[in-house]
């Protein structure tokens, strides 16, 4: 099977891919630094690449979602979503600076005072109808519900 070479910037490197593989897998199997904060499954922007040369592959879901339309015009794509199709020339962006994390949470015991129980305003009833002896005795949802509920039509 042949494969396609791609030129991974800044490093200048280039190495022969899989067809069909994606260039975040296929870059870092060869030593190239490539952040996946997400680990590879579409949901951050760490691991985005800008096509320098050859054409950029459409973009994927995840990379419209993640990158915006701007990006993905200047032909930044998701390295974890691109498949290698074509030899290109990439240049991978550099680690976001990532310094401090947020964890939202909070106590257990805060957790079972904040309940609050929701009043939906509907109530369940069983409603037992008679069928019709006929056809012509039929009559609407609407108007058996009426008779149900006391109200004349």
């Amino acid at each position: 099977m042949a494969t396609v070479p791609v030129t991974f910037l800044p490093d200048r490197r280039t190495i022969a891919v899989e067809p069909g593989a994606p260039l975040l897998r296929a870059g870092q199997s060869q030593g190239i630094e490539i952040t996946s904060t997400c680990g590879g499954r579409g949901r951050c922007t760490s691991c985005r690449i800008k096509f320098v040369e050859g054409p950029a592959p459409p973009p994927t879901i995840n990379d419209q979602l993640q990158l915006g339309d701007d990006l993905v015009r200047e032909g930044y794509r998701l390295a974890c979503q691109t498949m290698a199709v074509e030899p290109a020339t990439v240049h991978v962006a550099p680690p976001l600076d990532e310094r401090a994390f947020q964890i939202l949470g909070v106590p257990e015991d805060a957790v079972a005072r904040a309940r609050v129980d929701m009043e939906s305003g509907l109530r369940k009833r069983l409603v037992q109808v008679e069928l019709p002896g006929s056809e012509r005795a039929q009559s609407s949802d609407l108007e058996e519900l009426a008779r149900f509920a006391g109200i004349r039509p």
